[in-house]
């Protein structure tokens, strides 16, 4: 069973091999993948999001950035965070860095809002600087965005 799995042609991996090497820095996510369970994004790593990319998230599941994401789509292609089974919620992207500038733009996020730990948003801001351009935020058990302990 894998955490993270691609779909299509690219093969699957699980998220402790994904993530574990402490000296790699950046990683690249496209094309269609399901991340079944919480992916954790360390301290001193960055996950950038091509544009078209849909990112299928499981029951309850998230991602938990302590690092730096960019998620920069376009109107053309944008950037989709989905459940991956009807009617059932994932929980929520969490930006936890108080020093990476986070990017999120032509975004859509829907579906989520799972998680009573995030008060129910998708996209949960504890702290740091994140730019949100253009994105669109749907069927959210509650609000769509959380922010807390942010300041400018």
């Amino acid at each position: 069973m894998c955490l993270i799995c691609l779909f299509g042609d690219l093969s699957l991996q699980a998220q402790d091999e994904w993530i574990t090497d402490p000296n790699t820095v950046t990683y690249r996510l496209s094309g269609r993948i399901l991340v079944k369970s919480n992916l954790v994004i360390r301290e001193n790593q960055q996950v950038i999001i091509e544009p078209g990319t849909t990112i299928f998230l499981g029951p309850f599941g998230g991602i938990d950035i302590h690092g730096q994401i960019t998620a920069l789509g376009s109107p053309e292609q944008p950037i989709e965070f989905v459940r991956h089974e009807d009617g059932i919620r994932w929980g929520a992207v969490v930006l936890r860095s108080s020093e990476a500038s986070n990017q999120f733009s032509h975004c859509l996020f829907s579906g989520g809002g799972g998680s009573i730990n995030y008060n129910y948003a998708m996209l949960f801001i504890d702290g740091g600087t994140v730019l949100v351009n253009g994105c669109v935020f749907k069927d959210s058990k509650r609000s769509g965005v959380r922010v807390q302990n942010s300041v400018g």
